[in-house]
């Protein structure tokens, strides 16, 4: 799970981290440490500027001080460790944050929605089915689904 437009799901690069999510078990974290789910974690996000009619690159950091705080907080979990190391340096305006998903997951519908999406492709197509999700926005998402099998179909 990416924020974004998903493609840092497709294209990484070595210093930025996708989640993987197991539906039937959302929250449920290789990482179990604050400074491994830091390290392991989404630093960018690639977004759309219609402005520009351009596709930029920016830091989530950047992109986070543009959502409203209670939106924000379903993507991303306060980073501690880091806002102290920012107190330290005098930079107390700054709230540094985490892509973990953790709200998202733990307090919408949403995991059990994707588990239900997949079932009914999976039935309505008889092919096992795996699921990219991209939130694109802080009001809508946008979601991807890849079969095993493609790949053999063409």
């Amino acid at each position: 799970m990416v924020f974004g437009l998903g493609t840092r799901a497709v294209d990484r690069t070595g210093d930025d981290y996708s989640w993987l999510v197991a539906l039937n078990v959302p929250l449920k974290r290789l990482e179990s440490k604050t400074n491994k789910m830091r390290e392991f974690s989404q630093r960018r996000v690639d977004l759309l500027d219609l402005r520009a009619n351009a596709l930029l690159s920016k830091d989530f950091e950047t992109v986070a001080q543009t959502f409203p705080p209670e939106r924000i907080g379903l993507f991303a979990s306060s980073d501690e460790m880091e806002s102290d190391s920012a107190a330290q340096r005098g930079e107390f305006n700054k709230l540094p944050s985490v892509l973990t998903f953790e709200r998202l997951l733990g307090e919408t519908e949403f995991a059990a929605s994707m588990r239900s999406l997949l079932r009914i492709v999976q039935r309505l197509t008889i092919t096992p089915w795996t699921l990219n999700s991209r939130p694109i926005s802080w009001t809508t998402g946008a979601s991807a689904l890849t079969s095993s099998n493609a790949a053999r179909s063409k």
